[in-house]
C-alpha cells in the first residue's frame, strides 16, 4: 500500500509525503520492491532539486539492479544538474564578491569625499571665526566713544 501511495503524492507533486511513503515501503518490503523504491526515491530527490540525495538513491538502485537503464539515464541527469547547480552558486558567490569588491571601493571613495566635505566645512567655520572675532574687536575699537 505504501509503494502505491507514493506513486499517487508524486504524481500529486507531494514530494515530502512521496518519500515518506517510499521510506515505509523500504522499511516493510521484502525485497521486491526495494529496487524500484530507490529508482523512485531517486526521482523524489531529484524533483526537490537535492540531487546528491537522488544520485545516492539512484546509485542504490543500480546496485540492486545494473541493467536499469532508466536509473543509470537519471544517475548520469542528476550528476550534470548537481554540477550545474554547483557552477551556478560558485558564480553567485563570485558575483557576491566582485560586489563587494566594488562596494568596499565606493565605500573608501565616499568616506574620502565625506572627510574632504567635513574638512571644507572646519576650514570654512574658521574662516568664519575668524572674520567674527576680527570684526568684533574692530567694532569694540570702534565703540570706544566715551
Amino acid at each position: 500500500p505504501h509503494y502505491n501511495a507514493a506513486n499517487v503524492h508524486y504524481r500529486q507533486e507531494d514530494y515530502d509525503q512521496t518519500r515518506q511513503e517510499i521510506e515505509q515501503t523500504l522499511i516493510k518490503d521484502d525485497g521486491a520492491l526495494t529496487q524500484g523504491s530507490l529508482y523512485n526515491l531517486g526521482n523524489t530527490f531529484f524533483q526537490k532539486e537535492e540531487f546528491e540525495t537522488a544520485i545516492e538513491s539512484y546509485k542504490e538502485a543500480l546496485r540492486l539492479n545494473p541493467n536499469d537503464i532508466e536509473a543509470k539515464e537519471n544517475l548520469e541527469l542528476a550528476l550534470r544538474q548537481m554540477e550545474q547547480q554547483q557552477q551556478e552558486q560558485e558564480q553567485e558567490e563570485q558575483q557576491e564578491q566582485d560586489d563587494q569588491q566594488q562596494n568596499g571601493g565606493q565605500d573608501d571613495q565616499e568616506q574620502e569625499q565625506e572627510q574632504e566635505q567635513d574638512q571644507q566645512q572646519d576650514g570654512q567655520q574658521n574662516d568664519q571665526q575668524q572674520n567674527d572675532g576680527s570684526a568684533g574687536r574692530v567694532g569694540v575699537g570702534n565703540d570706544k566713544r566715551l
